[in-house]
């Protein structure tokens, strides 16, 4: 069992919590409903599915997030010597994209009102330096951020889909055409 200190009677002295909580069971909405109570300001990194699910608007109570979304994909690396779903211990250095983009959610309240977080981030030019760009509402994410079901997501033409459709890794291993993860690695190809 994983000891989560969210979940613990007692927190340690903080003045911010930042956070990549694990994405299974029912964590996220338990950290969510935590952060409301903390009332400090908090930042969360997760697939972008969240904001879809139907505990995200019940968990934050009257919390209202910002969104900082990065200029492109994370990649995350895997440990040395951690075992893949297949058992197979990856190498250093090994790179594995999630199969969903990831960003941050946070709220900077009671430390700073959200408008003037917006402000701030506008005046200093803080988005066009670093490529960032900071959301006051999952109304504005950027469109390869938004989740597959989200309503405002806009779809490209299936030539156009095909088009971006990588077919090998950057080391050329050939992907699976379903879910576009390494041959092998995969359910769809882990026994041919």
């Amino acid at each position: 069992t994983v000891s989560l200190w969210w979940a613990e009677q007692s927190t340690p002295e903080h003045d911010v919590v930042i956070t990549n909580p694990p994405y299974s069971r029912d964590h996220i909405p338990k950290f969510l409903r935590w952060c409301t109570k903390n009332r400090k300001p908090w930042l969360m990194l997760v697939p972008n599915y969240v904001y879809m699910k139907d505990y995200y608007q019940q968990s934050l109570g009257t919390s209202k997030p910002m969104y900082l979304c990065p200029p492109g994909r994370y990649v995350y690396e895997s440990p040395k010597g951690v075992a893949n779903a297949l058992g197979q211990v990856r190498k250093s250095g090994e790179h594995k994209t999630a199969p969903f983009h990831s960003f941050w959610y946070f709220d900077s309240t009671p430390t700073m009102a959200s408008k003037e977080l917006f402000k701030w981030w506008m005046n200093s030019k803080q988005g066009e330096d670093n490529k960032c760009r900071l959301c006051t509402s999952t109304d504005y994410l950027p469109d390869q951020f938004r989740d597959s079901f989200d309503p405002l997501r806009k779809r490209l033409p299936k030539h156009k889909r095909n088009q971006m459709k990588k077919t090998h890794s950057a080391d050329g291993r050939p992907l699976c055409k379903q879910c576009g993860q390494v041959h092998g690695n995969c359910k769809h190809t882990r026994d041919s």
